[in-house]
């Protein structure tokens, strides 16, 4: 009963009673001051006591005796030792956090956070104190809650600067390169790592505890991955560097798409490739490559009698402006993303296509020559196996057609093809029109021996020509990317030595 008379009297006295400063300013320190006052308190007590009417002699009654057993209470509490205040501050709680003197995780000053670092580094460091409970009570001023700004779900290490992501790709499998599908079969592992603010004040425990819808995330995606097979993903946190980074490990096994260049078919140089795109926009993440270089297991490559895989990961980092629809505002909006991609390359091996269309399209070609055994009279015959080995030529252009994908140009191997079969039809037509000397049979003789001389020049011309621009533009690219690989074994050997040097000094 008494309990709920205490409480009662309170609370009518603070409504009834208006606190103002004695200075006539607003400060509510000044108002708390003068609440725990004994003179503001009896003088109160005493005019309420002293009023006419029986409802307020009670109220005044209930203030005389609240003001009695609050009044040392309220001394005690004046006595206690308060943090300064700071204007415009706002107070709240860091979850868990059990600091020392060197050691508060940051401030933010006018909105803008700063790394968590020693504060002792800043001139105007965070004022804090310690719960009841042990939590640590940070007051900041013109602040938010640290879930909005460098919490959990925060940006960068300051404001305006994209968190950079690392990344680092293995290619761990490599198979079934299709050209007709332009696509491949792969397992690579990956590894993300990144510094964030997020995670500056945690343990490698604290982080593993932590639920990962909670932890901050690029929002990577593989933009040419079509069908995925498996994902394995492990987090963990790494504090030995002084730095906490978070480390992101993925193994992934799927089915990737690749857009191959055809142009030097059958000796091309292919990209396999990766690509990572962040869902955020690239004033928030930036993809950057790891100063550590990919490695390729060639050991497990599958397809080694139609490709040679080259030992080398290229990683090429770029920005592109991404198209977004907006469902509910019903419009388009174009963003900058922030991409990585992770290349391996591959060339063909020619020889299947060197015996299995190079020589063939050889030999129907030069078979044709063997029209001119036949008397230039006997037109029909002529023409006859000719066409026969232009209608050869054009099914085996189909054949050779179908190992392609459908694309808009040629390559060498149809430039050939194509060149051959014009080859035909020019020799049919040329036995066409020596038809006109028939009844001059020396004559025909002649012209159809000029032809033979001239068509046998034009074959060993155009055949010493195809192989000399054909070795000429195919083989330079070869040759690039043999340098681009003996400079990666050199920066990779030079890396491996580098960590040897380290551990033998460990």
């Amino acid at each position: 009963m008494s309990g709920l008379l205490f409480q009662t009297s309170m609370h009518m006295s603070y409504k009834s009673t208006k606190i103002q400063p004695v200075d006539g300013s607003s400060d509510p320190a000044s108002a708390d001051a003068e609440l725990t006052n004994p003179t503001f308190l009896s003088s109160n007590a005493s005019r309420n006591v002293s009023c006419d009417s029986p409802s307020k002699r009670t109220m005044g009654a209930l203030h005389a005796i609240s003001a009695v057993f609050l009044l040392p209470a309220m001394q005690a509490d004046t006595n206690r030792e308060r943090p300064p205040i700071i204007p415009n501050a706002r107070l709240f709680k860091a979850p868990s956090i059990k600091p020392d003197a060197d050691t508060i995780h940051g401030f933010i000053n006018g909105g803008t956070e700063v790394p968590i670092a020693n504060t002792r580094q800043h001139p105007h460091p965070a004022q804090s104190n310690m719960g009841s409970n042990g939590d640590l009570i940070l007051q900041v001023g013109d602040t938010k809650p640290p879930t909005e700004v460098g919490g959990v779900g925060g940006g960068g290490a300051q404001k305006g600067e994209p968190t950079r992501v690392y990344i680092k790709l293995d290619f761990v499998k490599i198979s079934d390169i299709d050209t007709k599908s332009q696509k491949f079969i792969a397992e690579v592992a990956v590894r993300q790592r990144w510094t964030h603010p997020s995670v500056a004040n945690m343990t490698p425990l604290d982080f593993a505890q932590l639920p990962p819808q909670q932890r901050w995330d690029p929002k990577l995606y593989i933009s040419n991955l079509e069908d995925k097979k498996s994902d394995e993903v492990v987090w963990s946190l790494d504090v030995s560097s002084g730095v906490p980074t978070v480390y992101l490990f993925r193994r992934l096994k799927g089915t990737f798409f690749e857009n191959m260049e055809l142009m030097d078919f059958p000796n091309d140089v292919q990209d396999i490739s990766v690509t990572f795109i962040s869902e955020k926009p690239s004033s928030e993440v930036l993809l950057c490559p790891d100063e550590e270089l990919g490695i390729i297991d060639i050991e497990t490559f599958q397809d080694s009698q139609e490709w040679h895989l080259y030992q080398h990961v290229k990683i090429d980092s770029e920005k592109v402006r991404q198209l977004k629809h907006n469902v509910i505002l019903s419009r388009q909006s174009q963003i900058m993303q922030s991409t990585l991609t992770a290349t391996a390359q591959v060339s063909r091996k020619m020889k299947f296509f060197v015996y299995n269309a190079y020589l063939v399209m050889f030999f129907i070609t030069g078979l044709s020559f063997t029209g001119f055994c036949i008397d230039p009279i006997d037109v029909k015959f002529r023409i006859g196996g000719t066409l026969t080995l232009l209608l050869t030529s054009v099914a085996f252009k189909i054949a050779v057609s179908n190992t392609l994908p459908t694309i808009s140009y040629l390559t060498k191997l149809d430039t050939y093809v194509l060149a051959g079969v014009s080859y035909l039809s020019g020799k049919t037509a040329l036995f066409a029109f020596i038809s006109i000397w028939k009844n001059d049979e020396d004559t025909a003789k002649t012209i159809d021996t000029c032809l033979l001389i001239g068509l046998g020049i034009a074959q060993g011309l155009w055949q010493t020509m195809y192989m000399f621009v054909f070795y000429w533009t195919t083989f330079r690219k070869k040759q690039e990317t043999l340098r681009a690989e003996h400079a990666y074994l050199k920066d990779l050997q030079a890396q491996r030595n580098a960590h040897a040097q380290k551990v033998a000094i460990l």
